[in-house]
């Protein structure tokens, strides 16, 4: 047998093909259960074939058959049911929600504002600056011109005094 034909039934060969991802799923208990389970039947086959075959008819009875035969019929449904969900969340697992597209184009744009408006504050800065340099270089300008003038006006008012 493969590695991914296990079989089954006890009178007549039956092969139940699993999946090759099986021993990825280690993390799910029941799967692991299962294939526990199914080892070891396919193992009891096993034996129950080294058995002579007088021993096998005379001991072994159709019932105990049947009932295995379910039992493991049952187990490989069970089986291939957790492989089913398995391969589901995997594959939901690896897909990108479409909320996630769309919240990164707004970070994109958020983002692109963002660096607009830092570049448009760090030139703001800039001329705010500016400005208050030319505020400073003006009072001072401002602050001469009045001292000037309080000269002109003492000048005038001593000029006028000598003439009067």
């Amino acid at each position: 047998w493969g590695p991914e034909l296990v079989p089954l039934g006890a009178s007549g060969m039956v092969f139940l093909p699993l999946p090759a991802d099986l021993d990825d799923s280690n993390e799910d208990e029941a799967v692991l259960e299962a294939t526990r389970q199914l080892s070891q039947y396919v193992a009891g086959v096993r034996h129950a074939r080294a058995v002579p075959q007088a021993q096998t008819l005379s001991g072994g009875s159709p019932e105990l058959r049947e009932v295995l035969q379910l039992r493991v019929t049952s187990l490989a449904e069970e089986l291939m049911k957790h492989d089913v969900e398995l391969q589901e969340l995997r594959r939901r697992s690896r897909m990108v929600p479409p909320e996630v597209h769309q919240l990164q184009e707004e970070n994109s744009i958020v983002a692109s504002r963002g660096a607009k408006l830092c570049e448009e504050a760090a030139q703001q800065s800039a001329k705010r600056g500016q400005l208050e340099e030319q505020q400073q270089q003006k009072m001072e300008e401002v602050q001469g011109l009045r001292a000037q003038r309080s000269e002109v006006a003492e000048q005038l008012e001593a000029a006028e005094g000598r003439e009067a």
